[in-house]
């Protein structure tokens, strides 16, 4: 199954997964190393904090997800929790 509507930037962290920013979608989407879709985040309609239209996104060494989101007008800042 292909989550993807209009991938638009990836980036991956330390552990391999793989962040995608779907810019028509209103997504985040993350896969594992083995590319498998683990799960997504944010939607249309999407309430406060998660992304509207992210078109681009770059995950940092110390574990935080930063997304330019266009439909917000802001780069929002995450911070990955792994369990």
């Amino acid at each position: 199954d292909n989550p993807f509507m209009a991938p638009s930037a990836v980036d991956t962290d330390r552990h391999g997964n793989l962040f995608v920013s779907d810019l028509i979608g209103g997504q985040i989407h993350v896969a594992g190393p083995n590319f498998v879709h683990l799960f997504s985040s944010g939607h249309e309609n999407s309430p406060a904090g998660l992304p509207e239209n992210p078109v681009g996104i770059a995950v940092s060494p110390d574990g935080y997800l930063a997304v330019t989101d266009r439909g917000r007008r802001a780069v929002l800042i995450y911070r990955i929790i792994y369990e």
